[in-house]
């Protein structure tokens, strides 16, 4: 378009106002959208504005049309010259007098009118180059601002990294920081572990609560349990942990399928996650959100992922400063409990009696194992007895419990199932560990141990070593409970022999005399024994000797004593019985063995077994343990002079004795 002289061009008026509007400006763009107004009062349309610094390497141009500006720019970095071919033609490229080091034009389509345009070029280039000075000052601010912004978060992280090695309290500082740097409501700290992810820590700052940081940060660590759900159910979090790369979502809300769970009461609207890395690994990810849509700039991103890197290398060091530390308790706890299993040991090892080697076990079990109930049942002969422990809950151990046990080959422990503890009261008791007690490939026992909770491996293979022990004491006691029997019985008959029948009677002599109780004594011969012996044969006759012994100890009070005094002679010491109640039981006894059905006494010529019996009684008839054995030996000559089969009289009192 061609201007008339007879409209005359506004120059002035025009230059006045681009003057103004180039100091008044808030931006580049405004200026130009001031220019392109100018410029169309010209009758200039489809114009494009392009500046840049000498040091710049792309050029900024301003233009109505996206597309045709783009391509200006991209054109004008290969050539610049007086004209510049594009898609929707050529346009003209006029000189905008700039500041030096800057260039810039007025780009107007080829044909228009650039006479009228010519008195604007400088004040349109001045003030453009003010704009962009402006604009890049405000930038570098920003820029500036930015970086003092990220400087101070990572100090703050860095100081935490320097203050604390404690994961919780590291990752509740770390959560302050990003939510106050990035101006976020929410941040949380997700870990991987073995394809799940734990939430360690997340801090939801709601302005609606009117919460100061400090008590949202105690409420946030009040919660018991913090969520553990696997990797398929982690939504955007996924995508995040399998690409090791960040995910920013400015409108949440738009695709809520991609929200976990965890995350769906903070009702986050815009969300942005980087991943935790190392040189070997993915850790896990830091997350922050707000509460409603944004787009993240690349500013928060990479002030994300510093904090991320910060964290990363934070958590590394954490780990293994917990891990040293969790190494160190173990060892202290191993040397601790070790020297709880010496002594116990040797608690275990010194004593020679069962029941005191179950005691000392179950005395030392806590220190091991945390049990809220324990037993120990023993086997002798087929039968079981509980010996030491809690109250007993059944006679004897389920015979599942010994199948499985069987089963198993004998293991030092094992943990009973749920179907092995059906039908027994341990069935909502929690844990049950039985250990067995065996030696010498014998199964001597079983401690039975129920605990709430499971327990530390090392604790349980500790407590196997102790019943280990035990049972080796059990053993040794067992060996010697057998000698000690052996040394006191008689080998025939099971009987307690001479030797223990001696010891014993002087032992209940002095009873009496310290309690003032008498103790009798019957002696006891069996009639025509050599007979017996000649007709019956040798192993008749000692069939007849431990048919009698069974008699004898069935028939007498457990209190009673009775022992093989010799041959075919037996002897009975009644504590605190008189000489009348003694000769009432000796009577008796006589008519038991009298009508006992002894095996082949038909072959014998007086066809029956009998016996005939003495006795005496302390202090009434005798004053040492060699006259009251000598008293019983004469009531029972007595009987015998007078026929046999019955008891003798009973001797004379004796004056007692005067001090």
């Amino acid at each position: 378009m061609v201007l008339s002289e007879s409209q005359p061009i506004r120059h002035d008026a025009l230059t006045h106002r681009l003057t103004e509007l180039s100091s008044q400006a808030e931006s580049p763009e405004t200026f130009v959208q001031g220019v392109f107004a100018a410029l169309a009062e010209l009758g200039l349309v489809g114009c494009m504005l392009a500046a840049r610094p000498q040091t710049a390497p792309s050029w900024k141009v301003f233009g109505t049309d996206a597309a045709l500006v783009g391509e200006a720019a991209a054109a004008l970095v290969i050539s610049d010259g007086a004209s510049l071919a594009l898609s929707q033609g050529t346009f003209r490229l006029l000189n905008l007098p700039m500041p030096a080091r800057m260039r810039g034009y007025v780009m107007v389509r080829e044909g228009s009118s650039i006479e009228a345009i010519a008195p604007l070029l400088p004040v349109i280039g001045n003030g453009l180059a003010t704009q962009l000075l402006v604009g890049a000052q405000s930038e570098q601010e920003s820029l500036v601002n930015q970086l003092t912004h990220k400087l101070r978060a990572l100090k703050q992280v860095s100081h935490q990294i320097n203050n604390t090695y404690d994961l919780q309290e590291l990752s509740a500082s770390l959560c302050s920081i990003a939510t106050a740097t990035l101006g976020a409501q929410y941040a949380g700290l997700y870990l991987l572990e073995d394809g799940m992810i734990r939430v360690v820590e997340d801090l939801a700052v709601f302005k609606s609560k009117g919460l100061s940081l400090l008590k949202m940060l105690q409420e946030a660590n009040a919660r018991t349990s913090k969520p553990v759900f696997p990797l398929s159910q982690a939504g955007f979090l996924e995508d995040v942990i399998r690409t090791g790369k960040p995910v920013a979502i400015a409108d949440l809300l738009a695709v809520p399928e991609r929200c976990p769970q965890a995350l769906l009461e903070h009702q986050l609207a815009s969300v942005l996650a980087t991943p935790l890395v190392t040189q070997r690994e993915i850790l896990g990810l830091i997350l922050v959100g707000k509460q409603e849509a944004h787009v993240f700039t690349e500013g928060e991103q990479e002030l994300l992922a510093d904090l991320a890197q910060q964290t990363t290398g934070a958590f590394v060091t954490s780990k293994l400063f917990n891990n040293t530390v969790q190494e160190k308790q173990r060892a202290d706890r191993m040397v601790e409990q070790l020297k709880h299993l010496n002594v116990a040991s040797a608690d275990v090892g010194k004593t020679l009696n069962v029941t005191a080697a179950c005691q000392e076990l179950l005395a030392h079990l806590p220190n091991f194992m945390v049990a809220h109930w324990q037993a120990i049942y023993l086997l002798k002969d087929g039968n079981w007895t509980f010996t030491a422990g809690s109250t007993p809950v059944f006679s004897a151990p389920p015979v599942s419990w010994l199948e499985a046990l069987e089963a198993d080959d004998y293991p030092a422990s094992l943990e009973l199932t749920h179907d092995l503890l059906a039908g027994t009261p341990f069935v909502e008791a929690g844990r049950v560990t039985v250990f067995p007690l065996r030696a010498k490939q014998e199964l001597l026992g079983l401690v039975i141990v129920a605990t709430e909770t499971a327990t530390d491996t090392t604790g349980r293979e500790l407590v196997e070593t102790l019943v280990g022990h035990t049972a080796l004491s059990i053993n040794n006691a067992t060996m010697l409970e057998q000698v000690e029997r052996l040394a006191i019985t008689d080998g025939l008959t099971g009987l307690y022999n001479r030797r223990y029948f001696n010891s014993r009677l002087e032992t209940e002599l002095q009873r009496s005399q310290r309690f003032a109780h008498p103790v009798s004594l019957i002696i006891l011969d069996i009639d025509y024994f050599k007979v017996a012996n000649d007709v019956l044969g040798h192993l008749g006759g000692d069939a007849v000797l431990k048919q009698l012994a069974v008699l004898l100890r069935e028939k007498v009070r457990k209190v009673d004593i009775v022992a093989r005094y010799g041959g075919e002679e037996f002897a009975i010491i009644l504590p605190e019985t008189t000489a009348t109640n003694a000769a009432y039981v000796a009577e008796k006894i006589r008519n038991w063995i009298e009508e006992f059905p002894f095996t082949d006494q038909e072959r014998l010529p007086h066809r029956n077994i009998t016996s005939s019996l003495g006795v005496a009684s302390f202090p009434e008839h005798a004053h040492s343990l060699e006259e009251l054995i000598h008293r019983a030996d004469d009531s029972l000559y007595r009987a015998k002079e007078a026929g046999r089969n019955q008891v003798g009289r009973l001797p004379e009192p004796i004056p007692p004795l005067t001090h």
